[in-house]
């Protein structure tokens, strides 16, 4: 399976004001797939603002990005997006012209994702494909080296004087505080 062709039909708003630190992800495509994805820019246009025409381009000239001329409706135009490089994001850039004569740009990211990768609304997740058994491997192994008593108020310390495979662990363990005197009871 590739990526959830089930995709609502729901548009992508882009949120108004500055950009700078926001990201619009857009859902996730694999490769050979041609997909359509709605923009909506009525949170960044006038109410009496109409998109004339947009331009889109991607950072991958793997991609191609062709924009529906019959899809301006309603502050909204439809990007028709295929191609891609595999286990990629690439920022996909639109400049929108409007009826006030003024240019609006964004950018989305797209991931692009092998088989094997389900989608969740917009996040992509790689669900491994099943491939041949592996050799076995040697055990590792855990030993207790030297234990010792540190001073009272400090961290316990754990440290790996052996491997990664064959740990040898000194523990250094804090010395309690000294308590309360306590009450002799004679029977």
């Amino acid at each position: 399976m590739s990526c959830d062709m089930s995709r609502s039909k729901r548009p992508i708003i882009v949120p108004s004001g500055c950009l700078c630190d926001q990201e619009i992800e857009m859902e996730c495509k694999g490769p050979g797939e041609r997909v359509s994805t709605i923009f909506s820019l009525k949170r960044r246009l006038y109410e009496d603002e109409s998109i004339l025409n947009v331009k889109g381009w991607a950072d991958d000239e793997s991609i191609k990005v062709q924009i529906d001329p019959d899809f301006y409706e309603d502050q909204k135009f439809a990007a028709i997006i295929s191609g891609g490089t595999l286990n990629t994001k690439v920022g996909i850039h639109f400049s929108v012209t409007t009826s006030k004569d003024e240019i609006r740009t964004f950018t989305a990211s797209l991931p692009v994702m092998p088989d094997g990768v389900t989608t969740d609304q917009k996040h992509c997740h790689f669900v491994p494909l099943p491939g041949p058994q592996g050799e076995k491997g040697d055990a590792a192994t855990i030993a207790i080296g030297k234990v010792s008593t540190g001073k009272p108020g400090t961290s316990v310390v754990v440290e790996n004087v052996g491997t990664q495979y064959d740990a040898e662990l000194n523990i250094t363990i804090p010395q309690g505080e000294k308590g309360e005197q306590g009450s002799v009871f004679l029977t």
